[in-house]
């Protein structure tokens, strides 16, 4: 199932996520392949990959490398994906478990023949237990102005909930939601809004500043 990656670590006195540097970008599309050089630091850490393809039908068939393993427990699965509002973009979000650390380039395929890509890799780590999304795939909604990011509410104890935004212009900036990080991606045209720590029952919805219009993915992700 691709609701849960079915590795664990030795529980520890406490459960935790962490963010482990910053995101991987700067992709290469050469047909229908996309290529980001990354290096994955941790076996048991997830990356977590966020895709604007700019083609109406165009998506992810499929991902390989970073370390995860092509089939089985921890394997790359999609979690959402979300067409803009007028038809020329489509988001997507894929997540992967770490077996193999080190430098690995991601491949992904395309579908749709679309324009341009562009792909960015955020590595998390945790400290023990087993990660596994918390709810369903992810949320989506799109915009005007201001992104504020799907209200999502998380039931486990241990939650992270991760946002990808993409905007029409590059003119995304950093929010001011507590607890919140932005990076800032491809030139403001991407972003990556995530907390490591979302209180448990406590609905979340951050915003990310922006001009113009806006679509984003949202997903809650657990350790349990």
């Amino acid at each position: 199932m691709h609701g849960t990656l079915l590795r664990r670590r030795a529980a520890g006195p406490s459960i935790t996520i962490g963010k482990v540097g910053t995101a991987w970008g700067g992709a290469s599309l050469v047909g229908s392949t996309c290529t980001l050089a990354a290096t994955g630091q941790n076996a048991g850490d997830i990356w977590l990959v966020g895709f604007r393809v700019n083609a109406s039908t165009g998506g992810i068939s499929a991902i390989s490398g970073g370390g995860v393993p092509s089939t089985g427990p921890g394997s790359w699965a999609q979690i959402g994906s979300y067409v803009s509002a007028d038809s020329t973009c489509n988001q997507v979000v894929w997540w992967g478990e770490i077996t193999t650390p080190g430098s690995a380039s991601i491949v992904a395929t395309t579908s749709g023949a679309p324009a341009s890509v562009t792909m960015n890799a955020q590595e998390f780590s945790q400290s023990g237990g087993t990660w596994a999304l918390d709810g369903g795939d992810g949320t989506a909604q799109g915009g005007v102005g201001t992104a504020t990011l799907p209200s999502l509410t998380p039931a486990g104890t241990v939650v992270m909930y991760f946002g990808f935004i993409a905007a029409s212009g590059a003119n995304l900036s950093a929010g001011a939601t507590s607890g919140y990080t932005y990076e800032i991606l491809d030139g403001g045209y991407d972003a990556m809004c995530f907390n490591v720590g979302v209180p448990h029952d406590v609905a979340q919805a951050p915003q990310v500043g922006n001009a113009g219009g806006w679509g984003a993915l949202a997903q809650l992700i657990k350790v349990a």
